[in-house]
């Protein structure tokens, strides 16, 4: 895809606009330009699409209720657990959180210990509510 000028890097066409592109077409396929200028505006215009977004906020909207209310609308798409919204809000003010994280389990893997990212945003969880009653661990030859 690389080198084929009709695959477009769809996040240069957001940050750039159309005309970016139109070269490339010009020279590949010129018979053709009309059509690709179509496609290529209908993927722009996206950026015109007015989407409602509904914040879900309040002293009631625990994590375990957002991400209820995550999978209840988003019920044909892929499952959001707990550690993926803690991980979404730790990334979201250290955007390099997954990265660092990952470095310490494969650091910790091998030491010789198997802990899973969803311990450790549950361990960070504890520390920074005060809590450990979310900590579940998983014992007797199981991963934690």
């Amino acid at each position: 895809m690389k080198d084929n000028p009709k695959w477009v890097d769809v996040t240069e066409l957001m940050q750039t606009g159309v005309g970016n592109f139109i070269a490339a077409f010009v020279k590949s396929d010129p018979a053709n330009l009309s059509t690709y200028i179509n496609r290529l505006t209908l993927l722009d215009g996206i950026k015109t699409i007015n989407m409602h977004i509904e914040e879900i906020t309040g002293e009631d909207k625990t994590n375990g209720v957002v991400v209820e209310i995550f999978n209840r609308v988003n019920s044909g798409g892929t499952k959001l657990s707990g550690g993926d919204l803690a991980l979404a809000k730790i990334c979201s003010s250290w955007p390099q959180a997954r990265a660092e994280m990952k470095q310490r389990l494969t650091k910790w893997k091998t030491a010789g210990f198997d802990f899973r990212m969803e311990w450790l945003l549950r361990v960070i969880n504890a520390i920074v509510t005060g809590s450990a009653s979310s900590l579940l661990l998983k014992v007797g030859g199981g991963a934690i």
